[in-house]
């Protein structure tokens, strides 16, 4: 598998194990280069690592504010992305993998 499906797959394999800055830095590189929708879907992705990413280094206030922006970019995730993004979405503001709950 390879492109945009590849880097979402590991975009989420490095979400779930705790590395957010990994996945930020990794979609962001995407991100760069996207439009429209796309954009604003890619943009809720790095949205939420950063967020996990602020609440491990105790920036609760940083954490809640990127996670109300990334569930906004994600919901206006295109079509053809609208399923991963739902499933992606739905497990923001869980307890984290290695962090305490928010």
């Amino acid at each position: 598998m390879g492109g945009m499906a590849y880097d979402l797959c590991a975009a989420r394999r490095l979400f779930d194990s705790g590395a957010y800055f990994e996945c930020h830095e990794l979609v962001e590189a995407a991100w760069l280069g996207a439009t429209g929708a796309e954009k604003s879907f890619l943009q809720g992705v790095v949205q939420a690592a950063a967020a996990y990413h602020k609440l491990g280094q105790g920036g609760r206030t940083g954490y809640e504010y990127l996670l109300g922006r990334a569930r906004e970019n994600l919901a206006k995730a295109p079509p053809e992305r609208r399923a991963w993004a739902e499933a992606f979405a739905a497990e923001l503001g869980k307890p984290a993998p290695r962090m305490p709950p928010p």
